[in-house]
């Protein structure tokens, strides 16, 4: 969805896509497509709020665009999906150069480059759909909130899931609506690949992106991507640091991989095309991280006797075949930090770096791990939101894990509807297991 834009705003190229818009539309303003948000185009967003019963404020905001997208799209008979995607932008006319700025191409070329998969990369990181930063492409078969697999990569699967309000699906979580638009012939890893590449050209991202300057990159993202900093939407983003770093890992190793040591695709030492599979070497490449995950998601679980978190997790983990760790807690066998330690240690299961999370090392009687840490207010904020991913593993603490009192007020528990829900030795339907949560660590395994 474009900016919200209002009187005064000045060489605005979302400005200009509702002038010309408003001219289609209401067939009689005749605006000079400027940018410049002034008193003539302010009246025709007045009229055509008015003629569509909406506020007649004068700002083009969600709403508005919405309708005035839609009413577009029927003038020029195309369906009505309310998102500007490319068919949209070519009726509109005036876009932006087809790879985005200079040096660009078409998406195809595009995708050559190592930088456009390093973004790639942390644009399905911020999406929760891959997060191992190996230089290996894979989550093109994550439905939102992992309630399922795509297993028929023929087409979109446009499964609306509730709890989330989404019909995202793959690496890029694709709206179905949005797919539609981008007009691929199926829902493969290759397509998949050119249509995010797609959306980062009708985003602007390219241009900036083959300058070296990734980090405005991702902010022209942030209004197709919730996820990435600056979004607009209220949901959770990561921070811009996170993403930077994700970028620069991924680059480095598709760069060794392209063995090129310098520069762009097209630069002396030429470049791989982007490390691809077929929807069921995806399966075998996500591997074991991913099936854990959607077992865990997915699966029957037994319950437990009260105040037995941390057993009855364990026993469901092992009779599901989920790996875990040998002996459990010995004489305490419901604390909860030591478990988190323990499967740490095993190298089964590793921290989340979730937004707004924090490294520290968390010590107890078990040892010494770091983890990231997300607070309270933060971890409610994903929960709500159903950003965590099903099927991982989630310690809650009331007192903070640096509390030395014991380990009474520490709670381990399973990752349900993508933490709107959570299993210790029940389901809990809030997700929150303590009123008063202080802290939170959550867990995704790591395939080993």
């Amino acid at each position: 969805m474009p900016a919200t834009v209002r009187n005064g705003d000045r060489d605005s190229d979302d400005v200009r896509d509702a002038q010309r818009m408003l001219n289609r539309v209401l067939g009689g303003p005749d605006l000079r497509v400027d940018g410049d948000f002034g008193p003539r185009t302010d009246a025709a967003v007045r009229r055509f709020q008015r003629q569509a019963r909406l506020d007649d404020d004068g700002i083009v905001g969600p709403l508005t665009w919405g309708a005035l997208i839609r009413a577009f799209q029927r003038a020029v008979g195309l369906p009505e999906v309310g998102e500007i995607g490319p068919r949209t932008r070519a009726a509109l006319g005036g876009s932006p150069s087809p790879g985005g700025g200079p040096g660009g191409g078409s998406a195809e070329q595009l995708l050559a480059d190592p930088r456009v998969q390093a973004l790639l990369d942390a644009i399905a990181y911020a999406e929760g759909t891959d997060r191992a930063v190996d230089g290996v492409s894979r989550g093109y078969d994550v439905i939102v909130g992992y309630v399922a697999r795509v297993t028929d990569f023929s087409r979109h699967p446009n499964r609306y899931v509730p709890a989330a309000n989404s019909t995202a699906a793959g690496r890029y979580q694709f709206l179905s609506s949005t797919w539609g638009e981008l007009n691929r012939p199926d829902f493969t890893p290759h397509n998949q690949d050119v249509g995010a590449v797609m959306l980062m050209q009708r985003r602007r991202m390219v241009a900036p992106l083959l300058a070296d300057d990734p980090r405005q990159a991702i902010l022209n993202g942030n209004r197709e991507w919730a996820s990435l900093p600056g979004s607009p939407y209220g949901q959770p983003t990561y921070p811009m640091a996170t993403l930077l770093d994700i970028y620069a890992r991924s680059l480095n190793l598709r760069r060794q991989r392209a063995g090129s040591g310098s520069g762009a695709g097209g630069s002396a030492g030429g470049a791989a095309a982007p490390t691809r599979t077929t929807p069921a070497a995806t399966a075998a490449v996500n591997g074991r991280a991913e099936a854990i995950l959607h077992t865990l998601a997915t699966a029957r679980l037994n319950g437990g006797a009260d105040h037995s978190c941390v057993r009855t997790v364990l026993n469901n983990m092992d009779r599901l075949g989920v790996p875990s760790f040998a002996g459990g807690t010995a004489s305490d066998p419901n604390n909860a930090r030591g478990a988190m330690v323990q499967l740490v240690r095993s190298g089964h299961w590793t921290s989340l770096a979730l937004p707004g999370a924090r490294q520290r090392t968390i010590s107890g009687f078990y040892g010494s791990v770091r983890a990231y840490v997300i607070d309270g207010a933060g971890y409610r904020a994903l929960a709500r939101a159903g950003q965590l991913p099903s099927g991982a593993i989630v310690f809650q603490t009331r007192h903070g894990w640096d509390y030395g009192g014991g380990p009474y007020g520490n709670d381990m528990a399973i990752v349900r509807n993508g933490g709107r829900q959570v299993f210790n030795y029940e389901l809990v339907s809030t997700g929150i297991v303590y009123r008063e949560l202080r802290e939170a660590v959550v867990l995704v395994p790591t395939g080993r």
